[in-house]
């Protein structure tokens, strides 16, 4: 067992406050909710002081009901759920939900409240841990006033967290400008499809390869055309209608949940129930697109299909003509251009979803092969170097994360600021603290009085 730094003690989190938990009014009584007290619950723990929540209830809610309201300052842990662990600082009286534990201030521990809520911090992931096995993830009261902290003194607290306030302060303004980096990467995609789709991008390239003058007055090249896609199409058809099934020797069946990130994980491919018609199957260089639902217009180049694939009846398949390389449809298939040719054909339908019919419609801009080529290998280049950049920034963030991490495990072992051998010791502290608990009155239930 590690020795404690000088002033420290160990203890438990039972022993530095009073704890409590809320309650939720019957929803058998309507009356109880809509109110003026503002009720808690625990989505609204994200580990971030709470001015306001949208959750309310009336004082006949909080009169008839377990809840109580907590003052200002209170520390609230969440119990229950997805947000197991999550915790925020009440900056305004509130209730509670029961899933929220609260340790409540007082005189003597409300200048402990930033430590410990940094403490809870550091330890989310332990308490998460202790959480899980059954159906629904959850810790108790018992199980946070039974854990153990190592106590500072309280001015090496409050030195402890004027550190990680600063420190925390420059991670978050890295993670915004890494946030922005990747938000500009999905716009700066955008540009370049948008530019490769009117003939900028390849204006340099038709002048050395076919001199200058291949440009109209409006800025569309003079090479180019504008098709139908059923025009730059040699088949526009829907998939084969039959179930899934895990075995057996029938062809793959490729359904749209099948595509992830622009890729199929094929060994997880179902296989049709009944044998498909020969034109049914995929090829390689034909595109799906999915006609239905909230993935509607999403699309897939199809490549390296490792055995005969039939393609599912709400997928429609896109076989490009001669004068079309499916690289190029398909990238076209990412620009704003497309998918706003595709919300607009959505609108006004109860379901979103786009037909045979309605795809036969879309209209795409229609270079020479030479130049289609061309563009593809110049927005290839291009989305490699933003992906690049992208991939950077990832790695970045995730070091911050672990940055944090190391930050908060020395700040709680005591190795983060300096230890002053004049303060006063942790144990003191502790005795007020219990002495203060032998003598203060429990949170009131019930009914408030009604501001004037």
């Amino acid at each position: 067992m590690n020795e404690l730094p000088q002033g420290w003690t160990a203890t438990t989190l039972g022993d530095l406050g009073r704890w409590s938990s809320g309650g939720t009014p019957s929803k058998r009584h309507p009356e109880y909710y809509g109110g003026d007290i503002p009720w808690v619950r625990t989505g609204d723990l994200r580990d971030i002081e709470i001015q306001d929540v949208e959750g309310r209830i009336s004082l006949e809610g909080l009169a008839n009901s377990s809840a109580k309201e907590f003052p200002a300052g209170t520390l609230l842990v969440a119990m229950y759920g997805a947000t197991i662990g999550r915790t925020g600082m009440l900056r305004i009286p509130a209730t509670t939900n029961q899933a929220c534990a609260a340790l409540l201030p007082d005189p003597v521990t409300e200048d402990m409240m930033p430590f410990l809520w940094w403490f809870f911090r550091h330890k989310i992931e332990d308490f998460r841990a202790i959480g899980q096995g059954g159906a629904q993830p959850n810790i108790s009261q018992t199980v946070i006033k039974a854990s153990g902290i190592d106590l500072p003194p309280l001015l090496e607290q409050r030195r402890i967290v004027a550190k990680l306030g600063r420190l925390s302060a420059r991670s978050a303004a890295a993670r915004d400008h890494l946030a922005r980096t990747i938000k500009l990467a999905t716009r700066a995609k955008q540009a370049i499809l948008s530019r490769a789709f009117i003939g900028e991008m390849t204006a340099d390239w038709r002048v050395e390869e076919h001199g200058a003058g291949h440009v109209t007055a409006r800025g569309f090249p003079t090479s180019w055309c504008r098709q139908t896609l059923k025009e730059s199409s040699q088949d526009i058809s829907y998939g084969f209608t039959t179930s899934a099934q895990q075995t057996g020797d029938a062809p793959l069946f490729l359904r749209i949940t099948d595509v992830q990130d622009y890729a199929v994980d094929w060994p997880s491919v179902p296989r049709c129930k009944d044998k498909p018609p020969v034109s049914k199957l995929l090829a390689s260089g034909d595109i799906v697109i999915a006609r239905t639902g909230a993935t509607t217009g999403k699309s897939y180049l199809l490549s390296d299909i490792p055995e005969p694939t039939a393609f599912a009846s709400y997928l429609i398949r896109v076989r490009a003509s001669s004068d079309l390389l499916p690289e190029y449809l398909w990238k076209f298939m990412w620009s704003a251009d497309y998918w706003q040719q595709i919300t607009n054909v959505s609108k006004g339908t109860a379901q979103p979803g786009a037909n045979a019919s309605i795809l036969s419609g879309l209209i795409l801009p229609v270079p020479p092969l030479a130049e289609q080529a061309e563009i593809i290998r110049r927005i290839e280049a291009a989305f490699t170097r933003i992906d690049r950049m992208t991939d950077e920034a990832s790695r970045a963030a995730h070091l911050l994360d672990r940055l944090d991490e190391r930050l908060l495990a020395k700040a709680f072992a005591g190795e983060l600021v300096p230890q002053d051998p004049d303060d006063e010791p942790a144990d003191a502290l502790l005795t007020r603290i219990r002495e203060a608990r032998a003598v203060a009155p429990r949170p009131k239930r019930g009914r408030r009085k009604a501001s004037a």
